[in-house]
């Protein structure tokens, strides 16, 4: 868990952790399932993705809001 926070102190990785999650969500239905059972998996792969997409641009924006409020430039990748 420490090498995930060291990683993620910029807003802007966080960013691009988030547009990487938009991207790929979608790209789950390219799949074309057989049974029910796998039309729902991809169903929830891609609620995944959309909902960590969300969470992840959100806390960037929470992040650079913060930095923006203390008076530290916003880092860069």
């Amino acid at each position: 868990m420490t090498i995930f926070k060291k990683q993620m102190q910029t807003p802007d990785k966080l960013m691009t952790l988030g547009m990487f999650c938009l991207a790929m969500g979608p790209l789950v239905h390219l799949f074309h399932p057989t049974t029910p059972f796998g039309e729902n998996l991809l169903d929830g792969a891609w609620g995944m993705g959309i909902g960590m997409s969300i969470a992840f641009n959100l806390l960037a924006a929470r992040m650079r809001g913060k930095m923006r409020r203390d008076g530290q430039p916003p880092a860069c990748a």
